[in-house]
């Protein structure tokens, strides 16, 4: 093979991408910037609990209402993974909204809720033997 052949120009031509808006283009790394410095607060339904997540979506602090020591434990977990989630959906809407402007196809939402890594949690007092069933 020729070394200066491009072995994807077969497959992929100009038509084959959507259009781009150039100057919302320039605009992004900017936008992604500030997006990045920002602060987004979740909260669960019931306001027990309420996470601020940096623009990276790492927590940064985590609130509980006074309500919540009057709660199970178990609610209170359910309550904190959801406040979190709530809070890492605003930076990722946050983040698509600015890519979106330049590249719409990459602003639309996802079809399915994303999972993030460390928010699933077992709930109540049920211990695992290993071998797909629980003691």
């Amino acid at each position: 093979m020729n070394p200066t052949e491009d072995p994807l120009a077969d497959f992929f031509t100009p038509e084959d991408f959507p259009p781009v808006d150039a100057d919302a283009e320039q605009e992004v790394p900017a936008q992604l910037e500030r997006l990045k410095s920002a602060s987004y607060t979740g909260r669960d339904p019931e306001h027990l609990v309420s996470a601020v997540v940096d623009g990276d979506g790492m927590v940064t602090r985590i609130r509980f209402a006074g309500t919540a020591v009057t709660r199970a434990p178990q609610v209170v977990e359910r309550a904190v993974a959801t406040a979190i989630q709530a809070a890492q959906r605003q930076v990722d809407a946050a983040a698509r909204a600015a890519v979106g402007k330049a590249f719409p196809h990459l602003g639309a939402a996802p079809e399915e809720d994303e999972s993030y890594g460390g928010i699933e949690m077992a709930v109540g007092p049920t211990a695992h033997t290993g071998d797909g069933t629980d003691a």
